[in-house]
């Protein structure tokens, strides 16, 4: 390895890279020892720059490691967010299905409405047209009773006048 690759190496430790930075470029050989003052104020041998590679492979890889679970962290929290994200768009596609559902519904129901409406018309149009025939035909009294017995069971009644009866209420036409 070069020898001015040993100084391109970072120094964890701040002693060491202050013993670094007062070298100022010059050449350390591979099995120097570095000193560093511990609490109490005695001078140690701290490692060699060898010792301190390796160190610094480890540190790195535990950096590394780290980085990793912090990445694989941020990694739950996106997947998290994905599916809350995912939850809160059913429930929105649903409500809004249940919306234009209803809204159909609503629909439906005003056209069965209208409907039910134009039918009811049209049956009581049909009957008091039987109704005028009958009233015109040269049937016998017995058969027109008959006639109109009928009529009064599917809600039309035969007075003067033709009545329609619907629902509890009466109507006239002339």
């Amino acid at each position: 390895m070069n020898e001015n690759n040993h100084l391109k190496y970072k120094l964890q430790l701040p002693s060491a890279r202050r013993h670094a930075e007062s070298v100022q470029g010059e050449l350390l050989p591979a099995e120097t020892t570095i000193r560093e003052t511990d609490t109490k104020g005695l001078n140690h041998p701290l490692l060699s720059l060898r010792q301190m590679r390796e160190i610094q492979v480890e540190q790195q890889a535990i950096e590394r490691q780290g980085a990793t679970e912090v990445a694989m962290h941020q990694i739950e929290l996106a997947v998290d967010k994905m599916k809350q994200d995912a939850r809160m768009k059913g429930e929105r596609e649903r409500e809004s299905l249940r919306s234009q559902h209803n809204v159909r519904c609503d629909s439906l129901a005003t056209q069965a409405v209208h409907l039910g409406d134009e039918a009811i018309h049209s049956v009581v149009a049909s009957h008091q047209r039987q109704a005028a025939m009958l009233e015109q035909s040269s049937c016998s009294p017995a058969d027109k009773a008959m006639l109109s017995e009928l009529f009064d069971q599917i809600g039309i009644r035969r007075i003067d006048k033709i009545s329609i009866q619907h629902g509890g209420s009466t109507s006239s036409e002339s």
